[in-house]
């Protein structure tokens, strides 16, 4: 899904069913990542040391933005603004890469407000998801002008560690801390699923209708609902997916995938799609041996 967005997917065939997957369905990708990173960070909250898991995560970040530096660090501008615009890319991070900052971001505010009540947490949580939906649809409503419509149309300014990444990862935290795939029925998860499922195909069908958010939407409403659900529902159907080998493999296609875009970004989105996870699949086989010496790869 993160491939398929990234390469606008189908849009060159269908502007309607382009914007639905790449603005709509598409877009349960980061969230569900998120999720899972709260699901699994648990451990770490409860153990009250969130060092190796930063340290963890920034090495990733560190290894790639050194990857991806000849595209957001060249050519050197030491021009005020280019200084500025390098500056935005190195902490909010490059492209993709974004998500790392807000992992560790949402991190840290999970670990800092672990002493609150559940309820607290859950509140504080909507409240800031809420927060970062508004700030999206007002930039892209054009709501307010000038420097003001600017600053909601950037995506630093709603998809960010506190409004969109920290939610995510509280539900995440919240879904492993309270049992909930085990305290809640199938029949609830799939009426949940369902639910989810139409309500992010109508606002992604809406905002095609209003001609808003074309170049990106990342916070719908919609998938405050779909994305636990979804979650919940795969946790329901047990199996192992705690293997290291499918959190190495979709981390490998993830980081990888924007470079093998760019090279087919010349063929239509079917095609650069099938490519770029092909080429991405296999160079996470071997980003994955690598990782065995260099840890800080993957």
């Amino acid at each position: 899904m993160v491939v398929g967005l990234h390469a606008r997917l189908l849009e060159d065939f269908s502007p309607k069913l382009g914007y639905v997957l790449v603005n709509g369905i598409f877009r349960v990708a980061v969230p569900l990542f998120l999720l899972i990173n709260g699901y699994y960070l648990y451990a770490a909250l409860r153990g009250g040391n969130l060092r190796k898991w930063l340290t963890r995560v920034l090495s990733l970040y560190a290894f790639w933005m050194l990857v991806y530096a000849p595209f957001w660090a060249l050519p050197l501008d030491v021009s005020p603004f280019g200084i500025a615009q390098t500056a935005q890319k190195m902490i909010f991070g490059y492209h993709h890469l974004w998500y790392i900052v807000g992992m560790a971001g949402g991190g840290i505010v999970l670990y800092a407000t672990r002493g609150a009540p559940l309820y607290a947490q859950a509140l504080i949580s909507l409240a800031l998801f809420l927060v970062g939906v508004g700030v999206q649809y007002a930039g892209a409503l054009d709501v307010y002008a000038g420097t003001i419509d600017r600053i909601l149309d950037a995506n630093w300014s709603h998809r960010n560690a506190l409004l969109f990444a920290y939610p995510f990862m509280f539900l995440g935290m919240a879904i492993r801390a309270c049992d909930v795939d085990r305290n809640i029925g199938g029949r609830q998860v799939i009426v949940a699923v369902a639910a989810g499922l139409v309500l992010l195909i109508a606002e992604s069908l809406r905002n095609f209708e209003q001609g808003v958010g074309l170049l990106g939407f990342d916070n719908l409403a919609s998938l405050m609902l779909f994305c636990p659900a979804a979650f919940i529902a795969t946790l329901k159907l047990g199996g192992n997916w705690d293997s290291r080998i499918l959190a190495k493999l979709s981390s490998g296609i993830f980081f990888v995938h924007p470079l093998f875009l760019m090279v087919l970004s010349a063929h239509e989105s079917h095609a650069a799609f099938l490519g770029a996870v092909l080429f991405s699949a296999a160079a996470s086989v071997l980003l994955i041996k690598l990782s065995k010496k260099l840890s800080f790869v993957l």
